[in-house]
């Protein structure tokens, strides 16, 4: 069952209970979905937009990039290329590179017609070279010598591990946490079977305000999350926004988990608390999140179970908002009383229980409980990867990261709200 909160005329607030009238047994657990979008109601200007394009030029970039002959420095080559014909004369971007050392090839620089010859000149003109110092690159892009304005995002390509991880690991976590307090989240884009993928993953939760990882192997992939990516960015109707849950005496916050634009589990404070800046809301994809409580002794009547907070302001005309939302929940002493389980809560559930399944390398199982979730697009995807891993030249790493990053996104696809229908595609 939901709850459809509108507290003022900036943000919707949706709230579903697993079940809103629950068994009165210890100890209960209970779920709690949160969606928040920017209300209609909002006025919106398309923002522009400071896109900070940081690429791995190391030598291992003129490897093929897995699906054909092309380099994988190529195929972020051409994507980029793309992504630049989409931009306008409002948009900014910058352009910094690494090997062994970083090197910024174009600072922070308007997309006037004499700059975009320019900046597509320097990304054609790009070559591969020697090691990998992923932290010098993009220091670079966060410490950029002007100021715009505009809605910043870091764009990060790599194939590779650090040449140097003594250093550039901590480095790397120094970063995030300076993006985060600037409010620049990471596109971070990695291709092959080479780079540390739980380094980028940490590294991308860390940063937060809405940044994830993707692994990518061809240049209509790379284009297609790229292009949806500056899309919800000039869709942006909210910004600096975060959400704040505390429980209640007596409940425990057993887990948070954050949809959007990828799955993340959120770190809880204690037992009772969690915080999490997810950054720019737009109309369509808003933010989501899945909190499951537990009441250690619950008895029949009307609890109050979880105090909700949100912060952000508006895009347009900078007005901030802060709201407190209390969740209830109202226990009963039979079982016949009960109501019946939330059918989107029991979707979420099972899409998460399929990540977790394709996470793993379980992409048959994963396909069956994406149908039961009611997403077939995903569920066919996982069938053709459980096909795809039983030859005898396939390559876990890559099917494996293939898998996480369709599984990681699934519910963001779930979520987002149709243009042509005005609903959710769930």
């Amino acid at each position: 069952m939901k709850i459809v909160l509108s507290p003022d005329v900036l943000l919707d607030v949706v709230i579903r209970l697993g079940r809103t009238h629950v068994l009165a047994q210890a100890p209960t657990r209970v779920q709690v979905l949160i969606e928040t979008r920017p209300s209609t109601r909002t006025q919106h200007i398309m923002p522009p937009t400071e896109l900070r394009l940081v690429v791995d030029v190391s030598g291992s970039m003129a490897n093929p990039s897995g699906k054909s002959d092309v380099s994988k420095l190529e195929v972020t080559k051409q994507a980029i290329l793309r992504l630049l014909e989409e931009l306008s004369d409002r948009d900014y971007v910058l352009l910094s590179v690494f090997s062994t050392d970083g090197r910024l090839i174009i600072p922070v620089t308007w997309m006037d017609p004499g700059s975009r010859q320019r900046i597509q000149k320097a990304v054609q003109n790009l070559q591969p070279e020697a090691a990998t110092n992923i932290s010098a690159g993009l220091n670079l892009a966060l410490t950029p010598s002007v100021a715009t304005g505009a809605l910043a995002r870091v764009i990060l390509f790599t194939d590779g591990q650090s040449s140097s991880p003594q250093t550039d690991h901590p480095r790397l976590v120094q970063l995030a946490d300076l993006a985060r307090t600037r409010d620049i989240p990471f596109s971070i884009y990695g291709t092959g079977s080479d780079y540390n993928w739980s380094l980028l993953q940490q590294v991308a939760i860390r940063a937060g305000g809405g940044s994830f990882l993707k692994h990518v192997m061809d240049v209509a992939t790379l284009e297609g999350h790229m292009l949806a990516e500056l899309a919800f960015l000039r869709g942006t109707a909210i910004d600096r926004f975060e959400i704040e849950g505390v429980a209640a005496r007596g409940v425990t916050l057993i887990s948070a988990t954050g949809m959007m634009p990828q799955i993340h589990e959120l770190q809880i404070t204690g037992d009772r608390g969690f915080k999490n800046q997810t950054g720019a809301l737009d109309l369509h994809r808003g933010a989501q999140y899945l909190v499951e409580i537990e009441v250690a002794q619950p008895r029949p009547g009307r609890i109050e179970v979880l105090l909700l907070t949100f912060r952000g302001r508006s895009r347009s005309t900078r007005q901030r908002f802060e709201h407190t939302i209390e969740v209830p929940i109202i226990f009963v002493a039979s079982a016949t009383d009960q109501s019946p389980v939330d059918e989107q809560v029991r979707n979420v559930l099972l899409m998460l229980a399929a990540a977790r399944q394709a996470e793993s390398g379980a992409f048959d199982r994963a396909a069956d409980l994406y149908r039961r979730g009611g997403d077939a697009a995903t569920a066919t995807v996982m069938d053709d990867l459980h096909t795809a891993s039983l030859r005898p030249d396939a390559d876990s790493v890559d099917l494996g990261r293939e898998a996480t990053t369709l599984a990681y996104g699934s519910v963001s696809t779930v979520f987002t709200i149709d243009p042509d229908k005005g609903q959710g595609r769930h």
